[in-house]
């Protein structure tokens, strides 16, 4: 999980997404915004199957 995260904080570092994946548990990670006011949103074709429950 955390060279998941690592992985997936390096890419919104490189896009300038004001976010970063935070580690949950061995199986879970969230996405947190650096800030109050942003408002995240996932989009795209398979972002169902990213974020299944």
């Amino acid at each position: 999980m955390d060279a998941l995260v690592g992985a997936i904080n390096r890419q919104l570092q490189g896009a300038s997404v004001a976010a970063a994946a935070e580690t949950v548990n061995a199986n879970q990670f969230r996405l947190v915004a650096n800030s109050a006011d942003i408002l995240l949103t996932v989009s795209g074709v398979d972002k169902n199957h990213f974020f299944e429950e």
